[in-house]
């Protein structure tokens, strides 16, 4: 059986990029910020993370992925992890083809996910830094 097809539509994958991403700590928080806003704004990013009662060093797996690269948030976080808490990072980078709104906590099979605002945005803007405290009080 010979089959014909034509006009089919071709679509653009993203290449994903397979690299790990650098990943600390071994607690059930995971953090995902771009590692250039990490950089130039990890003593914010440690103050938030304190004012939740938690120690950056020991209680948080923190994944910093390149500018631009896209990954695989789900193959990126081990088991035990129930929650995520993403700055500045859009759900299209992390493989998710979804909409979310800022500072919402949404529930997947296997931890909640909460996107955010960049460092830098929060940094300079007390109103979202104001309405993600509202968020991390709720978790």
């Amino acid at each position: 059986m010979d089959l014909l097809f034509d006009d089919l539509m071709i679509f653009n994958v993203p290449n994903v990029n397979k690299k790990t991403c650098n990943a600390t700590g071994q607690e059930g928080l995971c953090i995902v910020v771009n590692s250039v806003e990490y950089g130039a704004h990890q003593v914010l990013l440690e103050k938030i993370i304190k004012a939740t009662g938690k120690n950056m060093s020991q209680d948080v797996l923190l994944i910093t992925p390149e500018e631009n690269q896209i990954i695989n948030l789900t193959e990126q976080i081990p088991t035990h992890v129930q929650q995520v808490i993403c700055f500045g990072v859009s759900p299209k980078s992390l493989g998710l083809n979804a909409a979310f709104r800022a500072n919402q906590n949404y529930k997947t099979e296997t931890y909640s996910i909460v996107l955010t605002y960049g460092l830098s945005e929060l940094h300079d803007n007390v109103t979202k830094k104001k309405a993600l405290w509202s968020t991390l009080q709720k978790l």
